[in-house]
C-alpha cells in the first residue's frame, strides 16, 4: 500500500513541476518552488524510509522436525556411552537437553525477529509521518500553481479573411 500512496505523491510532483509556467519569480512562483522543494525532500526521505522498511531483513526459524530428530539422535548416541547412568535418567537427561534446545532455539528466533519487527515498525512510522507532510505540501502548492494557471493568459489572434461566407 505505502509503493502505490508513493507512487502517487511522486506523480503529483512530477505533475507540477512538468507544468511550471514560466519563471517571473513573482510571489506565487517563488512559493510554488519553495513548496515544491520541501515536497521532493520529503519525498525522498519518504523512499528511503520505506526502502529501510521493507528490505534487507534475515528472519530466524525454529528447527526443522528433520533437524530435531537428528539431534535427539546425536543425543541418544552420546548418552549411550554412560553406561552408569539409569536408563530412565539417560532419557531424562535427554529430554532434558531436547527441550533445552527448542527453548534456546525458540528464545533466539523470537528475539531476532522481535528487533527487525521493530525496526520495520519504526521505519513505517517514520514513512507515514513522511506521508503526511509530503501530502499537506503537495496540497499546499496546488494554491500557487492553481493561481499561476488562473493568471496565464493565452492571447489568440483570430483574423477573418472573408466575411462573404459567414452570411
Amino acid at each position: 500500500m505505502q509503493i502505490v500512496i508513493i507512487t502517487v505523491l511522486w506523480g503529483g510532483f512530477i505533475y507540477y513541476t512538468q507544468n511550471i509556467i514560466k519563471f517571473t519569480m513573482d510571489f506565487c512562483e517563488v512559493l510554488l518552488i519553495i513548496l515544491l522543494s520541501l515536497d521532493f525532500v520529503a519525498l525522498v526521505i519518504n523512499t528511503i524510509f520505506i526502502f529501510l522498511a521493507y528490505y534487507n531483513y534475515s528472519y530466524r526459524y525454529l528447527p526443522l522436525a528433520k533437524e530435531a530428530n537428528e539431534y535427539i539422535i546425536k543425543l541418544k548416541e552420546y548418552y549411550a556411552a554412560f553406561t552408569r547412568m539409569s536408563k530412565t535418567k539417560r532419557v531424562e537427561a535427554i529430554e532434558n537437553d531436547k527441550n533445552n534446545f527448542l527453548h534456546d532455539s525458540l528464545i533466539e528466533c523470537i528475539d531476532e525477529n522481535i528487533m527487525n519487527n521493530d525496526k520495520k515498525s519504526m521505519f513505517l512510522h517514520k514513512s507515514s509521518t513522511c506521508f503526511i507532510i509530503s501530502l499537506v505540501l503537495l496540497a499546499l502548492t496546488a494554491i500557487p500553481f492553481s493561481s499561476k494557471l488562473l493568471e496565464q493568459k493565452d492571447v489568440v489572434e483570430v483574423k477573418i479573411i472573408n466575411t462573404n461566407d459567414l452570411k
